[in-house]
């Protein structure tokens, strides 16, 4: 059904938490050619050491509009 261009075992991967960036270089023999492959994949963690804050809800004020006498 599907025909990959390469299969690639998990087990030469990392799977350590974060960004993992591969570059493939396929080359053609006699021709001197060179094609390059890149693809990058990202392990999160549900429990980080750290918590993401996306934004700071303190400074946060809803009341706060600047559009007065605007109807």
């Amino acid at each position: 059904m599907y025909k990959p261009w390469v299969d690639i075992q998990k087990s030469i991967l990392s799977t350590e938490i974060g960004q993992h960036t591969y570059r493939l270089d396929f080359m053609r023999q006699g021709l001197s050619m060179c094609a390059t492959c890149w693809f990058s994949y990202i392990i999160q963690d549900n429990n980080p050491e750290k918590p993401y804050v996306y934004m700071n809800r303190e400074d946060s004020d809803s009341s706060s509009d600047d559009s007065e006498g605007v109807i």
